[in-house]
């Protein structure tokens, strides 16, 4: 019997798996974030295969908007790495429409198969596939302000005694990596869409200084910290 396990390894997103580190694959980008600016028509991943055997890539671009028109295109989509080997990857911009005052995002997903493994005794073998996903954030031209500087204009407000807002006036994604408590950092994970808002969970007990701590992904892949206020619920 042969047995497929595909596993998803999603870096820099939604929840604290996000943050990992990239050593976990065997296939490493270069890459934790992709930043297509609006003028180009082309932009290069290097991709390298740390593991001692050879393996076929796949590498697509989708979106995270089920059903929505994807205007790029990966190249070469199948491709095969050596051990100990590199491969450049370019993501091709394609016809369509996208949104010209703020950032749009796309995921950018790398497919490592590994050869089959030899046949055992009882005929029966196991291969595991690792999907590595990373953020392909289409960026137009002249965009206001700096993407550095949007996560220092993030507004923060309580809601209650469990909740805060965050809100992002800006046209930039923000991806926090992680908010400080009274007891260490507590690990969220949480992307804020341009003009868009999330809540996250969060106690007054944690603060109570009318600031907040927390630290942002930068377009490199590190860690920014910020400290800005914390505005109080508002009276009923």
């Amino acid at each position: 019997m042969r047995c497929a396990i595909r596993i998803a390894a999603c870096w820099c997103v939604w929840h604290a798996l996000a943050f990992a580190p990239r050593a976990h694959a065997g296939v490493v980008l270069a890459n934790t974030r992709v930043v297509f600016s609006g003028d180009a028509r082309d932009v290069t991943v290097r991709l390298s295969n740390r593991h001692a055997y050879p393996v076929l890539v796949e590498a697509w671009v989708d979106s995270p908007i089920e059903g929505a028109h994807v205007p790029f295109a990966a190249d070469p989509p199948l491709f095969r790495i050596d051990p100990g080997k590199g491969q450049a990857l370019r993501v091709h911009r394609l016809p369509g429409v996208l949104p010209e005052d703020r950032e749009t995002l796309f995921w950018l997903n790398v497919l490592d198969v590994p050869p089959d493994p030899p046949a055992t005794a009882e005929g029966s073998d196991m291969k595991i596939a690792l999907q590595t996903r990373v953020k392909l954030f289409h960026r137009p031209k002249g965009l206001p302000g700096a993407p550095a500087e949007a996560p220092a204009a993030l507004h923060w407000r309580v809601l209650d005694d469990a909740r805060i807002a965050v809100d992002n006036p800006t046209p930039y994604h923000v991806t926090i990596a992680r908010i400080a408590g009274h007891d260490g950092w507590d690990v969220q994970g949480v992307m804020v869409a341009p003009f868009a808002g999330v809540v996250v969970p969060y106690s007054k007990a944690r603060g109570g200084s009318g600031r907040i701590v927390f630290e942002a992904i930068n377009d490199l892949g590190g860690r920014d910290k910020f400290d800005s206020p914390l505005a109080e619920a508002r009276a009923q």
